[in-house]
């Protein structure tokens, strides 16, 4: 079975009917946020911050033997890709390339937008 295929089975299994696009927030009838930002957004203090509490949070829901799903959307411009020196992926820690499955989407956000195209 492919990371594609493990991916849809998974989202199907556990969450019926849910499609990935925006808003996801508001796309299912469950969701937990949490506001990562303190004081002046500009600042290498306020990015610092932000990434300290969204490790934290991480850390505290999943035990490093998890496996988890990282879906990242990236606006496609042009010709652009998701590259492998992308920041999110210097996140993880051991990270398998042989893992990452790539796919385009296509009106994402705006159903009538024919440039509205996503990695």
């Amino acid at each position: 079975m492919t990371l594609k295929q493990k991916f849809r089975e998974f989202i199907d299994s556990n969450f019926p009917g849910l499609e990935i696009r925006k808003p996801l927030f508001y796309s299912w009838n469950k969701g937990l946020r949490f506001d990562l930002q303190v004081g002046e957004t500009d600042t290498d203090e306020y990015f610092k911050e932000v990434q300290r509490r969204a490790i934290k949070l991480f850390e505290s829901s999943f035990q490093p033997s998890d496996n988890i799903f990282f879906v990242l959307n990236e606006y496609k411009w042009r010709k652009r890709k998701i590259r492998i020196n992308n920041y999110a992926f210097k996140q993880v820690d051991k990270l398998d390339t042989n893992q990452i499955s790539y796919r385009s989407i296509s009106r994402l956000y705006e159903p009538d937008d024919k440039q509205d195209i996503w990695n």
